[in-house]
């Protein structure tokens, strides 16, 4: 084979290799943007997909009113996940303990003011069940008003509790520039003159800034870790937020257990019941006394 035959493989070699890389790294952009959409829309029953695992999220927004006044609020949720019958779920608002519920082989114990105090078992998991899926996730609240601008943009592969993860940077993205507004015609001496409509000022953004990081699990799309801030307007007010997330103990026992101190549950009162009977001053119901007829005149 000539020295020219030669270099003419060679470089096909190349362009092929130059080829496969270029379509591996669009494949992989594609496959980065898909997994950041389908972050942004898991629900719990992606959590459960990630198996047993430990999560902790905090929500701490500050509200400003126009007076100056500032209103710190503070909301935090810890979640121990096994199975359906097997979770810890708890809730502390403004650094008060709310009601904790702990499930262990598909029986629900409830303590108020924390887990730290008595229990109390209760006949039914599944209203628990339902309550953990409408409420396991503060990222709709931080950032549902941010959903149609958020941006998040891949930062590549990293590993996180052992697994595969993507990193994103989280970005406001520019808003929409307004249409313009149209010309108005008006008719003048014989002929048709344009003026420019008089449209009000647009409202001012009610998104001011977003920024943080959020690694995401390849496999599920599951949020991992994320630490955001923002900033938007709340009618005349002002509310800034940090939401921060991590899961960890993925594949773990959770260690779920009976409660230790556990209160009997209050018997239910029964309705009372009246036994009617026909002898006065027997318990029973009598009758009031009829007031005499007057007699009819003739």
């Amino acid at each position: 084979m000539s020295s020219g035959a030669r270099v003419g493989l060679r470089w096909a070699g190349l362009r092929a290799a130059l080829l496969g890389l270029a379509l591996a790294g669009c494949a992989g952009g594609e496959e980065a943007e898909a997994l950041a959409k389908a972050s942004t829309e898991i629900v719990f029953d992606s959590m459960d997909k990630l198996g047993a695992h430990h999560s902790l999220s905090s929500l701490r927004q500050t509200l400003t009113r126009p007076s100056g006044e500032v209103e710190p609020i503070d909301d935090a949720i810890e979640i121990k996940w096994q199975d359906w019958d097997h979770f810890e779920h708890r809730r502390v608002a403004d650094g008060r303990q709310g009601e904790a519920v702990r499930v262990v082989d598909g029986v629900a114990y409830v303590a108020r003011g924390g887990a730290e105090g008595s229990w109390e078992q209760r006949p039914d998991a599944d209203g628990y069940r339902a309550e953990l899926r409408a409420s396991w996730s503060q990222w709709d609240q931080a950032l549902g008003p941010f959903a149609d601008r958020l941006e998040l943009r891949d930062e590549g592969e990293e590993v996180i509790e052992g697994r595969p993860a993507r990193r994103y940077s989280v970005h406001l993205a520019p808003a929409d520039a307004p249409a313009p507004a149209p010309a108005a015609k008006a008719k003048g001496k014989g002929k048709t003159k344009a003026k420019a409509a008089e449209a009000p000022p647009p409202p001012a953004d009610p998104l001011i800034a977003l920024k943080g990081a959020l690694w995401v699990d390849a496999a599920t799309a599951v949020r991992l870790v994320a630490e955001i801030e923002g900033e938007r307007r709340q009618g005349d007010k002002a509310l800034r937020f940090t939401y921060n997330l991590a899961v960890s103990a993925v594949g773990q026992d959770q260690e779920l257990t009976v409660p230790v101190h556990i209160e009997p549950a209050a018997a239910p009162v029964p309705p009372a019941t009246l036994t009617p009977t026909d002898a006065p001053g027997e318990g029973g119901p009598t009758e009031a006394p009829r007031r005499p007829r007057s007699p009819r005149k003739r």
